[in-house]
């Protein structure tokens, strides 16, 4: 909600208490979840934040994987190529593992 508002740091200090409060709570799905959204306001925001993205992303997709959720990592995964293609220099190799079929 704050994102569409153009709230961004607001949106970004209650993504990382979600992140803090799944945590705690043991909630890997909301953990996952958060990591995401975080990882979106980061880098979509206009805060230029696009390594703290890189690394939530990259958390996000661990956690997805580990609990077993292929929409959410599919979700992450799409997210993560927009920040690395921000990140590589143009005519860069991808990073390793982004572009493999999970199994």
């Amino acid at each position: 909600m704050y994102a569409e508002q153009q709230h961004y740091r607001r949106a970004l200090e209650n993504g990382r208490r979600a992140l803090t409060l799944a945590r705690e709570l043991g909630d890997r799905i909301g953990e996952a979840r958060a990591l995401c959204n975080v990882s979106r306001i980061c880098h979509l925001a206009g805060l230029g934040r696009y390594s703290e993205a890189l690394g939530h992303f990259l958390d996000a997709i661990a956690t997805a994987k580990d609990i077993g959720d292929r929409s959410l990592e599919i979700m992450v995964q799409s997210g993560l190529h927009e920040v690395t293609q921000l990140l590589l220099p143009q005519g860069s190799a991808p990073i390793a593992g982004l572009n493999r079929t999970p199994g």
